[in-house]
């Protein structure tokens, strides 16, 4: 800066225009819509099975969804304010569309085909397909690589100008590994909870994902864990303000006691299944209704941790898996593991807390699973602690709930909570 005047012109008014919900630039709210998709693909397939519907039936619902979204994307959605596509940025989406389809036909994912005068609704098509492939998969107890495609496609739809995605990918459907597939192009922005995300720039001059740490923790396998967009932990500041939120990361500062409760390390936790069940003091003496028909479901299981200041707990799962930005602790029970000991355990492992369950909030039904989620408050634990799965835990003023848990799967919870 200098003591000249300014010569850089006036500020536009778009900074809080790239970052509304409406604006099909901004990452948070293509993800949102990407998330929706596969939620409402996810209940197609429930009303195939319980209606006994035909495939063709299912398919030409499959397509009637996709258009939908590429009426959005390609700004005729008077509710979105869509980038304006011109024709060589369709021609050049139909040609990174035709090398996502080629790609995944040639590794046995899918055979679609690519209809270059509607290329966005062949890519929500084909994602559609993945999204079945990922319901048939968890009803037989398999796992899906249902995310990775989830991103692929959002960082497509994201990437105009078309940068590294689109040169990553020939016509023939070769390409990079899977992990420079779903980086993409992707500039800096500010998130709505506003944590910043910057950009680099990479030796060819390409702005590309922001640089990735490593999670203290490794995942199940021992392999190590990358966190693509670290979440930036708040100040001490907001530890005790109960109308603000507080973001906390694997290793970052903890206050020694937070609402009069202890915040250190549990370090005697269980490390068995048979554990989780007999934990003193943990699983609440309360009633609950008998699960609901899982319909081909997956059983899961989930606990709202709540603080004496309002707050609540809720976890921002390591780049963004599943395609979430945050949601409440929950996972997928073990067959050797009760429903509670299940919310227990998935609640420690996502974020290092030592929780006691206090009451039932409902059954939730989501894409590939039916969520039991609970009522809990902290007893012991430390967020710094938590797992791998997770790069963030945060605690969110009740009221800014809606703010953080934006996916449509939560959407039914945020209005059960309403009554509670």
């Amino acid at each position: 800066m200098s003591d000249r005047p300014w010569d850089g012109g006036r500020p536009p008014d778009g900074l809080a225009e790239a970052l509304a919900d409406n604006w099909l630039g901004n990452p948070a709210t293509v993800n949102r819509l990407v998330g929706g998709y596969v939620d409402r693909v996810g209940d197609l397939a429930a009303r195939c099975w319980d209606e006994k519907k035909s495939g063709d039936w299912l398919a030409a619902e499959l397509r009637r969804e996709a258009e939908e979204m590429a009426t959005i994307f390609t700004g005729g959605d008077p509710a979105y304010r869509a980038p304006a596509w011109n024709t060589a940025q369709l021609a050049g989406l139909a040609t990174r569309a035709r090398g996502l389809l080629t790609r995944w036909k040639n590794n046995g994912s899918g055979d679609y085909e690519i209809d270059p005068k509607n290329p966005v609704a062949s890519l929500f098509y084909a994602l559609g397909c993945q999204t079945l492939s990922a319901f048939k998969a968890a009803s037989r107890g398999e796992d899906y690589p249902l995310p990775r495609a989830m991103a692929i496609i959002t960082e497509a739809l994201l990437g105009m100008p078309l940068g590294s995605l689109v040169e990553s990918i020939d016509d023939d459907g070769n390409a990079g590994n899977d992990d420079d597939l779903a980086k993409g192009h992707v500039h800096g922005y500010v998130k709505r909870d506003g944590t910043t995300v910057t950009g680099y720039e990479r030796a060819d001059g390409k702005t590309g994902a922001a640089k990735a740490i490593a999670h203290p923790r490794r995942d199940e396998r021992g392999q190590p864990v990358l966190i693509q967009h670290p979440d930036t932990p708040t100040g001490a500041e907001s530890w005790s303000d109960p109308s603000v939120v507080a973001v906390f990361t694997p290793g970052s500062p903890v206050p020694d006691a937070l609402n009069g409760i202890a915040v250190t390390p549990w370090k005697d936790h269980p490390v068995t299944l048979e554990g989780w069940d007999f934990i003193t003091g943990t699983r609440g003496e309360f009633e609950e209704p008998k699960l609901p028909p899982l319909k081909g479901r997956k059983l899961a299981a989930g606990v709202m941790i709540e603080e004496p200041d309002g707050r609540v707990w809720v976890v921002s799962p390591t780049n963004g898996f599943g395609g979430y930005r945050n949601v409440f602790p929950k996972g997928t029970a073990d067959p050797d593991l009760s429903v509670r000991g299940t919310a227990l355990k998935e609640a420690y492992e996502e974020t290092g807390l030592k929780v006691r369950l206090t009451g039932w909030v409902g059954d939730f039904p989501r894409t590939t699973s039916v969520m039991r989620l609970y009522r809990g408050v902290r007893i012991g634990g430390s967020p710094a602690d938590m797992g791998w799965e997770s790069q963030a835990v945060k605690l969110v003023p009740k009221a800014r709930l809606a703010d953080y848990l934006d996916a449509p799967a939560d959407q039914t919870i945020l209005e059960a909570l309403k009554v509670k």
